[in-house]
């Protein structure tokens, strides 16, 4: 049966989520961008450059701490959609304990070979020497950077970016009043970036614990009884979901390491000062995608999580629009301004003009919507588990624009910066073919996307409207599906029951009176276990909390959803999310006709 569903509940759980990230990540990039800002205007553009070139380490950290924070978002956003709280609670209490333990363990490598770190990627004492200040103190910051980071995620999978934003905001604040504390008015250089960077992670940890975490019945901390065979079998699937992007990170680290040499060969310092302003005029770009990017994989992976296909295909859609509209005005901007973009880095411009950093700017700026397409198709390959071409994906941009801008520096600076956009280009050629290849093999797939147009379980859904008529055509669809499916009739029978009363309810009580707003039901058979889940833009009720039907029907005896729940032995899951009512009845499947 085709499900009849409309983009209402779907699209404003995705808005909701995404002006939160969107904030949250133009908040944590601006307080980036000035701090660069500040240290090229108040040291030198030597400073500025010890950054990129300490990038590759920061990348390299990141990949370590990828595997147990970001993927343990990625396997608790499908956990939440399959309603498994249980293995919820032990994936979070797995993912904090490995990201405390993995960044004393970085903490420490830094700390005893951090001079040889620095030496190892730059050569050039003038920037060399800036690297080993900042790392002096930097060292003292993974441990905070991973817990915070994995916490903050948590919360936002938790139903609540909002919180995040919040917190972002405070800190991205805090960030740049004190960079300019440090820095401008205290005069500690390059130490006084590092220094608000570790004071700034203190407070972030802090306010996503108070805030975020101590007010969830999500989570509980519950270290006690945790086995070692059980942290083993998290972290192995926790590195599961997150070697794609850990992978990623690596190649990410050993690029631009890479990148940096050849530039520098080339082009020598004026090179990397040039270089670096590319980075960071790529880095406001890319604050569009991270911030689409954070609600299509958590999104996209609960709507995976509940078999939903109609609704990962929206996702898709949507993030499409959000990323190109804004990045190509993006790019058309940086194409006319570029000089406005050099100035704002670099007090000293003129030097960098002369070389030609305003023409290297324009033609870099070109790879900013290829490089994009790329990263959206690597997000969906990780939402719908084809890992092997989400990982290859990112090596072979490794390969290709190293070898193309490798080969570009044997010519001309021209040809070195003109390397970047055609070996995105033609990475995508690429990638569209063997995507075309493998809907070949499954043919249920798109060609385009590679999402399924079929579910792999039995799974019907609708869109209502807020009226009893809407609501009882839906009863009698999922009558019919049922019955399609040798479901017994005893188990139908309670389940168009609990539909009716709980559907009711949001006919009654959620409404907003516009014609646009909807409510999704959706039923998910497995084995052993029925499914019954609807969502609504209604404010906050929660059914499994008896209180809340004396507050909205004024009868103190007529819990009749509640109890018709209960009496029929169906489990209710209760979540406030994105701004909607998640209910999920489930009951046992185990009685065919």
């Amino acid at each position: 049966m085709k499900p009849q569903r409309s983009q209402y509940i779907t699209a404003n759980a995705f808005k909701s989520y995404l002006s939160a990230s969107i904030v949250s990540m133009v908040a944590m990039q601006l307080s980036t961008t000035i701090d660069a800002i500040i240290v090229g205007q108040f040291v030198s553009m030597e400073a500025m450059s010890s950054i990129t070139v300490l990038t590759p380490l920061f990348a390299l950290m990141g990949a370590v701490s990828v595997l147990v924070s970001y993927g343990a978002g990625i396997r608790i956003s499908r956990l939440i959609g399959n309603r498994d709280m249980k293995s919820v609670n032990s994936a979070f209490n797995t993912a904090v304990l490995l990201c405390f333990m993995v960044g004393i363990m970085l903490s420490a490598s830094l700390l005893l070979f951090g001079e040889d770190i620095v030496r190892c990627l730059c050569s050039d004492v003038s920037i060399s020497h800036w690297a080993m200040e900042y790392m002096s103190v930097y060292a003292f910051i993974p441990s905070f950077v991973i817990c915070s980071m994995v916490l903050g995620h948590c919360v936002e999978v938790d139903g609540r970016p909002k919180l995040v934003t919040k917190v972002s905001c405070i800190t991205a604040v805090a960030n740049i009043v004190l960079d300019y504390i440090f820095v401008g008015l205290l005069g500690l250089e390059i130490r006084g970036s590092a220094l608000t960077t570790l004071f700034t992670c203190l407070m972030q940890l802090v306010l996503i614990y108070y805030y975020g975490l101590r007010t969830t019945s999500t989570y509980s901390f519950t270290f006690k009884g945790l086995r070692l065979r059980t942290v083993l079998h998290e972290a192995l699937q926790n590195a599961k979901d997150g070697m794609t992007s850990s992978i990623s990170n690596i190649a990410m680290a050993t690029m631009i390491y890479l990148l940096n040499t050849i530039i520098y060969m080339a082009l020598g310092t004026i090179g990397i000062g040039i270089w670096t302003i590319c980075l960071n005029v790529m880095m406001i770009g890319m604050t569009v995608f991270s911030a689409v990017s954070g609600a299509t994989i958590t999104l996209g992976s609960l709507l995976h999580g509940e078999n939903d296909i109609h609704g990962v295909s929206y996702i898709h859609s949507l993030t499409v629009r959000y990323v190109g509209v804004p990045l190509s005005i993006y790019v058309v901007f940086v194409l006319i301004f570029p000089d406005i973009m050099i100035k704002l880095f670099v007090s000293d411009s003129q030097p960098l003009i002369a070389a030609g950093a305003a023409d290297a700017i324009r033609i870099y700026i070109l790879c900013l919507i290829p490089m994009l397409w790329c990263f959206v198709r690597q997000s969906f390959f990780v939402i719908l588990k084809h890992y092997a071409l989400a990982s290859s994906m990112i090596i072979a941009m490794l390969l290709l624009l190293v070898f193309g801008v490798w080969v570009g520096s044997q010519i001309s600076s021209a040809a070195l910066w003109c390397a970047f956009p055609v070996s995105l280009l033609f990475l995508n050629i690429v990638y569209t073919a063997l995507m075309w290849l493998e809907h070949k093999k499954t043919p249920n797939t798109s060609p385009w996307t590679l999402i399924p147009k079929t579910v792999e379980c039995p799974y019907w859904s609708k869109s209502c409207h807020y009226t009893l008529q809407s609501l009882s055509q839906a009863v009698i669809e999922v009558k019919q599906f049922l019955a399609s499916h040798n479901v017994s009739t005893d188990i139908s029978y309670k389940c168009q029951l609990i539909l009716e009363e709980l559907g009711a309810n949001i006919v009654q009580f959620a409404s907003k009176g516009t014609e646009k707003q909807m409510f999704d039901v959706s039923v998910k058979l497995t084995d052993d276990t029925m499914s019954l889940t609807l969502r609504d833009d209604g404010k906050p009720f929660n059914p499994t909390l008896s209180e809340n039907y004396k507050v909205e029907s004024n009868r103190f005896d007529s819990h009749l959803g509640l109890n018709i729940v209960n009496n029929y032995g169906a489990k209710m899951i209760y979540k406030y999310m994105y701004g909607q009512n998640v209910l999920t009845c489930q009951m046992s499947n185990n009685k065919l006709a």
